[in-house]
């Protein structure tokens, strides 16, 4: 037969008694955090910023020049430059009906007809569409130019 060592724990009294104390302990920490959070909470929503007359000046000067400019500096996608005008306009209707959710604007520098796609600010965004653009479109090139405010947002 082999032993077997059994614990027994004679005062039950004693391990509840500790337990209490280590959940007590542990709740006290809980109300003591939320208590703290609550506390900052309420001196963030009462405070205040001063600023000086011309720093503000020049902040208000700013936000006024940049709704003023509705053209900004961005980045689209030539998707195709052809001489043919129809070809172009072939193009720009099946580009249209596979991603309608992109602004497409077509252009003429003679002698050619350019189609181009997108308005980003970003030249990762513009790269990316670029990417899975030049499956079907092998020339999609970046074009850097200035896009109207309301095309990107």
């Amino acid at each position: 037969m082999i032993p077997v060592r059994v614990a027994v724990v004679k005062n039950t009294s004693i391990v509840m008694a500790n337990k209490v104390r280590f959940l007590a302990g542990h709740f006290l920490t809980v109300l003591l955090i939320g208590l703290w959070s609550h506390t900052n909470a309420q001196i963030v929503q009462h405070a205040t910023i001063e600023v000086e007359p011309g720093i503000q000046k020049v902040v208000d000067w700013y936000r006024d020049i940049n709704r003023e400019n509705k053209i900004i500096e961005g980045w689209t996608i030539q998707i195709i430059s052809t001489r043919d005008r129809r070809e172009m306009e072939q193009e720009r209707d099946k580009f249209i009906y596979k991603y309608p959710e992109y602004r497409v604007r077509q252009s003429f520098e003679e002698p050619f007809y350019r189609l181009k796609v997108g308005s980003f600010i970003s030249k990762l965004e513009a790269l990316a569409l670029r990417q899975q653009l030049q499956k079907q479109y092998r020339s999609a090139v970046l074009v850097k130019e200035e896009i109207n405010k309301e095309d990107y947002f």
